[in-house]
């Protein structure tokens, strides 16, 4: 497997991408518990953490657009 430095523009897109895609799911799964929380049981604590790695999880999205941007142009 190529080592990041030694991938072309193309790839790296295309490795963003499915980064992205593969966070998008993950903060769905945490979109879920938090709706289905009273289901779970989980303590205010719990939902605070777990909205604290949501939001962590959109953050990454937002940079990986933001890479994203830049190799395109």
């Amino acid at each position: 497997m190529k080592g990041i430095r030694n991938m072309d523009k193309l790839d790296i897109l295309d490795f963003l991408d499915n980064k992205k895609r593969e966070l998008a799911i993950i903060s769905n799964l945490i979109d879920s518990t938090i709706r289905d929380k009273f289901d779970y049981g989980i303590n205010p604590e719990g939902i605070d953490t777990i909205i604290f790695l949501n939001n962590s999880i959109n953050k990454i999205v937002n940079d990986l657009d933001n890479h994203e941007t830049q190799l395109k142009e």
